[in-house]
């Protein structure tokens, strides 16, 4: 992208081409786009224009894909939005609805919809699609330094057969497993309750077995039992709930077991584990296995026709994370503060620059006689608002001079801080001066910037530069009185064309961005 904060469309066009090409996806048969969606008057008209570009090679349609953002829901969760976003999607796919994007009310002005594959999902409505089409939606995520990611997902359409009710003669072995003890009671629990809520023609008990033994990790807490039958398996689950271990097999990997330690050296292991599958010996290969011995479950007998199902997830242990209230003192709570008071990480840091910057291309990349130009360039176009007409002048005279809105207020006196060191002006403590040297003719100094752009164009690096500059002096009155937004002058028509010399193959910013990464290292560390 164009910088460690910003985006970049044609990096998010390259990346979803790619996608949809290497992996022969019409992105006509997307019907939702969970966007990253922040929001921003920059960020999402760029994301919209790679989309909709991305679109409008595969499809002329109009209007047919749902857009939204979960950050309209729980708002940004930064490093894990896009795992966010893959949540709603999933949740979306499950009840076959699309849930509402909030607070939306007027389209961003940088992007039109109505020419575009997309409209914004405002309402709860039923995520509707023919028989022929399974439900697919795309999934955008952006973050710092170029991280462009994005996902096509398309939902799971179960093949439907008719379930074999396991014969009473061929019991199938039920192994549960969790991190905690307590945790095992909860995975015992969700599971009696799954089969208690299922019938029979919705269950088959061998896929459960094969569920369980290639679909869930083995923790360290483990349970298993066999059962004929849904009945059979739900009565020895309310039988462990109830704290009876009579007819199974409970253990923990976190107990030494020097029996199963030889074991595990032995290199006749799988063959006799093979044999015990055989056998059908059951017992024996679950009263090791609750032990912590390692068990292939895939090579078990029985396999032909089983398949993965849909069974209760992990219950992941609530514990709550955070301050209890009353827990520190007031005399606690000021000390750190006075100690956060104290302690400036960034400016504890030192960078020797002659390393960072060893040939000094970031330092000396705008001479000072260039810049002591812009000055006065800048103070020309300020004088030409009506500023500096009187003798002296104050912030508020000299915004109310040049009809400077109050939200450039903090812009103006920093550029009058440039003026000042650039000796173009003095500030007395509360009154801005004109030095009597300097003549303010902006038409003669538009004629100097004409002949001292044939000179810095002359630079690689600097040519990409010139047309942003001039771009944004020459739309400062405008910009300064309310006219027209900055951000519209930065990137005409969403367009990053005249930003992106800012960020790319120059040396300031790339000295920049490399402080900055070394800062957050040295203040992660402290």
């Amino acid at each position: 992208t164009n910088g460690i904060t910003a985006p970049s469309v044609d990096s998010q066009i390259e990346l979803e081409r790619d996608i949809y090409q290497r992996h022969g996806i019409d992105p006509a048969t997307i019907s939702y786009v969970e966007t990253h969606g922040t929001g921003t008057k920059l960020g999402d008209p760029i994301e919209l224009e790679a989309l909709s570009r991305m679109f409008g090679e595969w499809t002329d349609r109009r209007g047919f894909c749902a857009l939204g953002s979960v950050k309209t829901n729980i708002g940004h969760t930064s490093a894990a939005a896009g795992v966010a976003s893959i949540h709603k999607v999933l949740l979306s796919m499950k009840h076959a609805q699309l849930p509402p994007t909030l607070n939306f009310k007027t389209p961003n002005r940088h992007f039109d919809f109505e020419q575009s594959p997309f409209f914004v999902n405002t309402d709860l409505r039923p995520w509707s699609v023919t028989d022929a089409q399974p439900r697919r939606a795309a999934v955008s995520s952006f973050g710092f330094s170029g991280t462009n990611a994005h996902l096509v997902i398309e939902e799971y359409v179960a093949t439907r057969r008719s379930p074999a009710p396991v014969p009473v003669t061929d019991p199938v072995p039920i192994i549960l497993s969790a991190r905690r003890a307590d945790g095992l009671l909860q995975v015992a629990r969700r599971l009696h309750e799954f089969l208690g809520t299922a019938t029979v023609d919705d269950i088959n008990l061998a896929d459960v077995s094969h569920t369980l033994q290639t679909g869930r990790d083995a923790m360290e807490e483990r349970l298993a039992f066999v059962a004929n039958s849904s009945a059979e398996a739900m009565a020895k689950l309310e039988q462990f709930l109830d704290g009876d271990l009579e007819g199974m097999y409970r253990g923990s990997t976190k107990e030494r077991d020097d029996t199963l330690k030889a074991l595990g050296t032995s290199d006749a292991i799988e063959e006799t584990i093979e044999l015990w599958m055989r056998k059908g010996a059951l017992g024996q290969i679950l009263s090791w296995w609750v032990k912590g011995l390692p068990v292939d479950w895939s090579r078990f007998p029985g396999k032909e026709g089983v398949r993965r199902i849909s069974l209760p997830t992990y219950p992941f242990h609530r514990q709550r994370c955070w301050f209890e209230r009353g827990a520190e003192t007031a005399e606690e709570t000021s000390s750190l503060l006075a100690v956060a008071d104290k302690s400036n990480l960034i400016l504890d840091l030192a960078f020797p620059l002659a390393k960072l910057d060893p040939t000094r291309a970031a330092r000396e990349f705008v001479p000072r006689d260039f810049e002591d130009f812009l000055g006065r360039l800048l103070g020309g176009i300020l004088h030409s608002m009506g500023m500096f007409e009187r003798p002296t002048s104050s912030l508020e005279e000299l915004m109310r001079a040049g009809g400077v809105i109050a939200k450039y207020e903090r812009w103006l006196k920093e550029a009058l801080s440039g003026l000042e060191r650039s000796k173009i002006i003095e500030f007395n403590g509360d009154h801005y001066v004109l030095r009597p040297t300097e003549t303010l003719d902006l038409e003669s100094l538009w004629d100097q910037w004409e002949e001292r752009k044939k000179i810095e164009d002359q630079h690689f690096a600097k040519r990409k530069q010139l047309p942003l500059i001039e771009a944004c002096l020459r739309s400062l009155p405008k910009i300064l009185t309310g006219g027209v937004p900055a951000v519209e002058v930065l990137f005409p028509g969403s367009s990053v064309a005249l930003v992106e010399g800012v960020y790319r193959d120059n040396p300031v910013s790339d000295l920049f961005n490399d402080i900055l990464a070394r800062s957050f290292v040295a203040c992660l560390e402290k």
